[in-house]
């Protein structure tokens, strides 16, 4: 089995004007690697890279390059609808000091497997560092296939990662035994599901990038050490609690929803988005409270 890994795709803390919050953004970084993750990933879906300016996208990846230097693995989400801005935005990425980047493809019309191989190998061959690809379905419209992943694995030395996003985690599991029966081991696959963190590195893949752990980074750090320690017991009643989280229940859009839940757990932060994204109500915030009122006692247990 390989040694587990699990990065955070961090949200990005915003001020009501719609400016990065920089207090609390290095308040977060520090929760994070105070709890031993793995890697913090920022721009990802769940730090809202979609809707921040060029100029924000810049400011947050040199604070995040300085502060996170030698701390952590710092990789960061790239993805552009043109591929030049990708590119562009990339290189500045790695030259600020970042370990690489995490590269989804343009999205709204979905694209066939030749358009997809083109697009990132265009990226592989003008971007100077590491490159993990990011497959999210259900918002690209395409899925980047296990015999794509290998292609470019093989011809680009810098495509050195994969980050899967699906419902299906049968699609995982066809990607490591395309990957590993191709050839390479060292290939990083890490699966976009928290609770399929176990079952990732079981079936020989490498972890988690999981939003989960920007409310409960002491769980996702308990579970890292316990798989170290060979401790199943341990790991297996981890795996019980994060099944278990589900902000879903207060009906409101995720990214609002972890904002607030890692307020109502005492993160000194605001829970505003980009616009449009609303916060949540007073009706979902108390449903939150209650979600996680009920959770606290099960997280202390396994710690």
């Amino acid at each position: 089995m390989h040694q587990p890994l699990y990065f955070t795709p961090v949200v990005t803390a915003l001020k009501a004007d719609g400016s990065i919050d920089k207090e609390a953004n290095l308040q977060i970084w520090d929760r994070l690697v105070n709890n031993s993750m793995s890697g913090i990933v920022i721009m990802g879906s769940t730090g809202e890279f979609f809707a921040l300016e060029a100029g924000q996208k810049k400011e947050l990846i040199s604070l995040a390059a300085e502060h996170l230097k030698g701390r952590t693995k710092l990789f960061v989400g790239t993805g552009n609808m043109r591929v030049n801005d990708t590119i562009e935005l990339s290189n500045f990425a790695v030259e600020s000091g970042a370990d690489g980047v995490m590269v989804v493809g343009p999205y709204y019309f979905g694209l066939t497997d030749e358009s997809i191989e083109l697009y990132f190998s265009e990226v592989a061959k003008n971007v100077k560092g590491d490159i993990f690809l990011y497959n999210f379905p259900d918002r690209t419209g395409y899925d980047l296939k296990p015999n794509i992943a290998l292609s470019l694995l093989k011809k680009f030395g810098n495509v050195i990662g994969y980050k899967d996003t699906v419902g299906n985690w049968n699609h995982t599991r066809e990607l490591i035994i395309t990957v590993r029966d191709g050839g390479s081991d060292d290939f990083i696959i890490m699966t976009g599901s928290d609770a399929q963190f176990l079952f990732t590195l079981l079936s020989g893949g490498n972890g988690s990038i999981g939003a989960t752990s920007n409310l409960y980074p002491e769980l996702s750090g308990a579970w890292i050490k316990s798989v170290q320690a060979n401790d199943l017991e341990k790991a297996l009643a981890i795996q019980k609690v994060m099944e278990r989280i589900n902000l879903a229940s207060a009906g409101a859009f995720f990214i609002p929803a972890i904002k607030k839940a890692m307020m109502l757990r005492g993160v000194d932060m605001q829970d505003y988005c980009t616009f449009p994204i609303a916060r949540c109500t007073a009706g979902q915030t108390e449903i939150l409270r209650a979600v996680l009122d009920e959770l606290e006692p099960k997280v202390k247990a396994v710690l």
